[in-house]
């Protein structure tokens, strides 16, 4: 087990290394055709990922065009990583050319570089936009999903690093690091529509209860910073979409472990509209609904 470990951490820092001494558009296109191949050879992954975005699209999807969004998923995860890959390599003016930054543009201009809570599904390339907010004035932190191995985590935090996005661990006494970073006007971004540890919280997600995190809502309630779901897009011409929508009401109406739990719903429901923009997009390879595996 050690030893496959291993091999993923080699993977993905040889192979980074190996995208990043190569044109862009051969980047992409040798990753599209690494995803093809992944679709065709990895049956069980492919299924999950049908199961997922059935839920998304609904039960009238013909099997032929759940199969090409299925398909889509695996080639816009690989885009996903030569995204992250190349961003922090980028000069100023090609970085501009794949970011519409209208919706950027506006949040700075509401929220006067106050600190923020940005929460997001696994949808396109969001690194793409803390990148533009890092070079627009703001220091921004997230959380360090755990990998296979701590090599492997460690490596995918210096990859953020590079980009100015800080990234804890959930061992650095997280909550009060992130309290303090809004606290700074900082923005704290959380990829929040899978619950990876700890209870999580019980929402309605596609017509069925999973558990979320509910660090967003709680770190959005305790701080008073708004809480603001977002997701990032990209097309086939390699153009990235951010898209926020209006930040969830913090309202708070009882206990805090019940607001907690109502403002995670709300974020659900958010996440829901910004899923269904484009399941093709939501890079979701795990169960989110076991039971409903097919």
């Amino acid at each position: 087990m050690e030893l496959q470990r291993d091999r993923a951490y080699f993977l993905y820092r040889y192979g980074t290394g190996l995208l990043r001494h190569i044109p862009r558009h051969i980047a992409m296109n040798v990753m599209t055709l690494i995803a093809d191949v992944a679709y065709l050879v990895s049956g069980r992954t492919r299924s999950v990922v049908a199961s997922n975005i059935r839920r998304v699209v609904g039960g009238e999807m013909s099997s032929e065009d759940l199969q090409r969004l299925v398909r889509s998923s695996f080639g816009s995860y690989a885009r996903y990583w030569v995204d992250l890959a190349l961003l922090s390599r980028l000069p100023d003016r090609d970085y501009d050319d794949l970011l519409d930054e209208h919706d950027l543009v506006e949040f700075i201009e509401v929220h006067q570089h106050r600190g923020a809570v940005i929460a997001l599904p696994h949808i396109g390339s969001w690194e793409i936009a803390g990148l533009w907010a890092h070079r627009h004035g703001y220091a921004v932190n997230t959380v360090a999903e755990p990998a296979s191995s701590e090599a492997l985590t460690e490596w995918f935090r210096q990859q953020r690093d590079e980009l100015g996005i800080h990234a804890f661990t959930t061992t650095d006494n997280v909550i009060s690091q992130l309290l303090a970073a809004l606290d700074r006007d900082e923005l704290v971004t959380l990829v929040a529509d899978r619950n990876i540890g700890g209870e999580g919280i019980d929402v309605l997600f596609f017509g069925e209860v999973v558990k979320m995190p509910g660090g967003p809502a709680l770190l959005a309630l305790r701080s008073g910073c708004p809480l603001i779901p977002l997701a990032v897009y990209h097309d086939r011409a390699d153009f990235h979409q951010p898209v926020l929508l209006p930040p969830i009401s913090l309202e708070r109406t009882g206990r805090l472990r019940d607001d907690v739990v109502r403002v995670t719903q709300d974020l659900a429901c958010a996440f829901e509209e910004l899923i269904k923009r484009a399941p093709e997009q939501w890079h979701v390879f795990q169960p989110i609904w076991p039971q409903r595996e097919e």
